[in-house]
C-alpha cells in the first residue's frame, strides 16, 4: 500500500486569546491512507503567556487522523473531522511563583482532542489549511526547589487548539 498524497507543511498560530490559545509555530508532514482519509504527525514549539507573567515555552507533538467529509478535485482536501492525542514538554519561565526559591519546573502534557477544520487546494499544490477545536489536557507541574526536594502538581484542563498551516503537497 502506498501513501495517497504526501503534504509537506508549516504551522502557525499568531493568535493568543488569554489562556485558550497559546502563541506557537511548527512543522508536519500528512500522509494520505486513502483518497478520504490522512495520518498528519506535528511538532510545535509553543511561545504561551500565562497569566501576564512569564513566557511557558517547549515542544508539543500531535498525531491526527484525518476524515475529509466532502472531498473537492483533488485527495484528502476540503471540510475535515480530525480526533487526536498529544505530548507536551514545557519548561515554565520564572515569575510563575512568588519566591526566588525556585530552580526549575516543567509541565508535562499529554493531549487529545477533534478538530474541524478546512484544507483547499486552490492553487495546485498549495494551500491554506484552518482548524480548531476542543483539546483536553492532563497536565503534571514538577517544580525542583534550590534548597533542595520536589513538588508535583496534577492538573486535568479543558483548553482550545487552533492555528492556520501553509501547505506544498508533495504527492498529488
Amino acid at each position: 500500500m502506498s501513501a495517497q498524497t504526501i503534504t509537506a507543511k508549516l504551522l502557525v498560530n499568531p493568535v493568543h486569546i488569554e489562556e485558550r490559545i497559546p502563541l506557537s509555530i511548527g512543522g508536519s508532514v500528512e500522509v494520505g491512507v486513502s483518497q478520504r482519509s490522512s495520518l498528519q504527525l506535528s511538532g510545535l514549539y509553543r511561545f504561551d503567556k500565562q497569566l501576564s507573567q512569564g513566557i511557558d515555552q517547549g515542544p508539543k507533538y500531535y498525531l491526527d487522523y484525518r476524515y475529509y467529509l466532502r472531498q473537492l478535485q483533488q485527495k484528502n482536501s476540503g471540510l475535515y473531522l480530525s480526533p487526536y492525542i498529544g505530548y507536551g514538554l514545557l519548561k515554565l519561565a520564572e515569575g510563575d511563583e512568588p519566591t526566588g526559591l525556585v530552580e526549575s519546573e516543567q509541565m508535562v502534557e499529554t493531549l487529545t482532542g477533534v478538530l474541524i477544520g478546512y484544507q483547499p487546494y486552490k492553487l495546485a499544490r498549495f494551500s491554506i489549511d484552518a482548524y480548531a477545536g476542543p483539546e483536553y489536557q492532563w497536565r503534571t507541574k514538577t517544580t525542583n526547589y534550590a534548597l533542595g526536594g520536589n513538588t508535583q502538581l496534577a492538573l486535568n484542563r479543558l483548553w482550545f487548539r487552533a492555528g492556520v498551516s501553509l501547505s506544498f503537497r508533495l504527492k498529488k
